[in-house]
């Protein structure tokens, strides 16, 4: 992946290079943080997705090896209540930055199309869990991280 910039004012991307980029042009998200939001920014190609991830008010992502893949990823799934709810795999080179602290409730998801545009705004919990999980967030603890540091520092608290 090549460097990607993104110009932030607090948690609002202003600027990105992203979408002018040969990982956008091949239809890969990119998630970035700053400022206790996460920010995901949606190719131009998958610009329709959007649609699917709007109707919902918040995101649980999921962060532990994908089974299949073999491969530490990020399951970002857009929690709707159904069976089949709206789901992206996010690897390691896809996102920078790090998860807010668990004191900065609420945690912002910010949903950005080129321009960039903010296309929509949600909650976002987070756990660890072997991937694929796809489950509810009922009953887990929820963790925040900082996925910049070489290791793994978990703050671990509960969901009000």
């Amino acid at each position: 992946m090549n460097i990607l910039a993104v110009t932030n004012r607090g948690p609002e991307v202003l600027d990105s290079n992203f979408w002018s980029s040969a990982e956008a042009a091949a239809g890969f998200y990119y998630l970035s943080a700053n400022a206790g939001a996460l920010r995901l920014l949606v190719p131009e190609s998958r610009r329709e997705e959007v649609r699917a991830m709007v109707t919902v008010s918040e995101v649980i992502i999921t962060r532990g090896a994908h089974r299949v893949f073999g491969l530490p990823m990020a399951e970002i799934m857009f929690e709707d209540g159904s069976e089949s709810p709206f789901v992206l795999y996010l690897s390691e080179g896809q996102m920078e930055g790090g998860f807010a602290d668990a004191g900065d409730l609420p945690r912002r998801f910010l949903i950005y199309t080129s321009g960039p545009r903010l296309a929509g705004e949600l909650v976002w919990y987070y756990r660890e869990a072997a991937l694929p999980c796809l489950r509810p967030l009922v009953g887990d603890r929820i963790y925040s991280v900082d996925f910049r540091q070489s290791g793994t520092d978990w703050s671990v608290f509960e969901p009000d």
